[in-house]
């Protein structure tokens, strides 16, 4: 029998493991997968415990691997299991052992050591480890001007390490809800996402607003769109919520500030309404594991127009025009015209918003 490595990491076996194959020369585990086992012996169990879904017999056979397989060794010294295996689980190679491992939490991304798991389950050993292996990775992965630029303009959180921030306050005040763990905040709908903060500042949620115009001028349908200076494509008027501000506020300052547009809600003749829809994620194309978009769209009909409003870029946003906007489709046609392509953030959006289904 092989005897399972103490010291940390993954191991090549000094020998051949042994397998099961099916009559084909496929595995015989689960879907084709080839299991590897330490002895003929464990072997010869999966061996005698096979029976074909279709036949109902067992025409495996039990042969010994043409290479040592890899097995690993936790930071604090257990064996590496994969899910509920009883014994160690055992690999054909190499690639195998380490997929499996960041599969389940065992390895994060750096190549670095096999820890628990699970952030819940990590011993006394492994936990301090993930800590630091997660730390690093959200540093080498955030943009440097997030650490000098972002914190100087104001648009990045100081905090370098986010477990050292209150998330309970900023989780009452987030539009929509988030977990966090090991005092780190994880996205919703990017688990699978890099650490750190990337190209954005904050750290988990940061709440937004759009402001949606729509006009209608010489009988057509058109919607008020901005190219932004940062090449991400033509969007929605908008931006962060501050403090001391509402949805409703920070959508009027925004549109303001990006386009020259004032709209005054004392003032109805000014517009014919305005609705304020739910928030929701932004699929943003900088989200991280640990940093994303949420917005909260407001729709503003400015109705008939014998004139479009003249409109006037601020730092932001390279150019601002009206767009035709009867049909979805119109919308990424026109803005082709110009040369660019909608920001992927706001396509699916900017096509509800026409459809008028952004509730």
């Amino acid at each position: 029998m092989t005897t399972q490595p103490q010291k940390p990491g993954i191991h090549e076996n000094p020998e051949p493991c042994w397998t099961v194959l099916n009559e084909n020369g496929e595995g015989a585990g689960y879907e084709g997968v080839e299991h590897h086992s330490r002895t003929r012996e464990e072997a010869e169990k999966d061996h005698a415990g096979y029976t074909d879904p279709d036949t109902g017999e067992n025409t495996t056979r039990v042969v010994q691997a043409a290479a040592p397989c890899w097995t690993g060794t936790l930071l604090c010294g257990k064996p590496f299991i994969f899910y509920g295996d009883v014994e160690a689980a055992h690999f054909a190679d190499q690639e195998d052992l380490l997929g499996s491992a960041a599969y389940q939490g065992n390895q994060l991304t750096d190549g670095g050591a096999l820890l628990c798991g699970d952030q819940d389950e990590d011993c006394e050993v492994c936990a301090p480890e993930r800590r630091r292996i997660k730390q690093h990775l959200a540093t080498i992965s955030t943009r440097a001007d997030v650490f000098t630029r972002g914190v100087a303009e104001g648009w990045a959180d100081p905090i370098t390490d986010p477990t050292q921030i209150d998330w309970t306050q900023r989780r009452k005040t987030a539009l929509l809800g988030f977990t966090v763990e090991d005092g780190r905040p994880v996205n919703p709908w990017g688990r699978h996402l890099p650490y750190g903060r990337g190209e954005l500042g904050h750290w988990g949620e940061r709440a937004n607003a759009d402001a949606v115009v729509f006009a209608t001028y010489r009988g057509d349908r058109v919607l008020l769109l901005g190219e932004r200076r940062d090449g991400y494509g033509w969007a929605f008027p908008g931006g962060g919520i501050n403090p001391d501000e509402t949805v409703l506020e920070a959508a009027l300052r925004e549109l303001a500030e990006e386009t020259g547009l004032r709209i005054d809600p004392a003032k109805p003749g000014t517009f014919h309404s305005i609705t304020a829809h739910r928030p929701r994620h932004v699929r943003d194309p900088r989200a991280t594991r640990e940093a994303w978009m949420v917005t909260a769209p407001i729709v503003f009909e400015l109705g008939d127009v014998a004139k479009l409003p003249e409109l006037e870029c601020g730092s932001d946003l390279a150019r601002a025009g009206w767009v035709m906007a009867t049909e979805p489709e119109q919308v990424p046609a026109r803005v082709a015209e110009l040369g660019g392509e909608i920001f992927e953030a706001h396509r699916q959006m900017i096509t509800n918003a026409v459809l008028g289904a952004l509730s």
